[in-house]
């Protein structure tokens, strides 16, 4: 979910961001998963979280989002 992000930061921006970071760039720039992306930030720093399958679909939607954007932005 945040390696996607994070691609998509460095080819629009030309530079590199953590993961964290890329977490609350893909909450800005899609907000539709601002939540899922704020609580996978909040489990990497050891904050207890839950997923469902639910969100499991959702990260990969994120995915291809993300991807799809990318193509879009700076595809040729």
């Amino acid at each position: 979910m945040f390696g996607p992000a994070r691609l998509h930061y460095t080819l629009a921006r030309g530079d590199i961001i953590s993961k964290a970071a890329a977490g609350e760039y893909l909450a800005q720039l899609f907000p539709g998963y601002a939540d899922l992306a704020h609580r996978a930030v909040r489990w990497r720093t050891g904050e207890a979280e839950r997923f469902t399958a639910t969100d499991l679909v959702a990260a990969g939607d994120s995915v291809n989002v993300v991807a799809d954007d990318a193509w879009r932005r700076i595809g040729n």
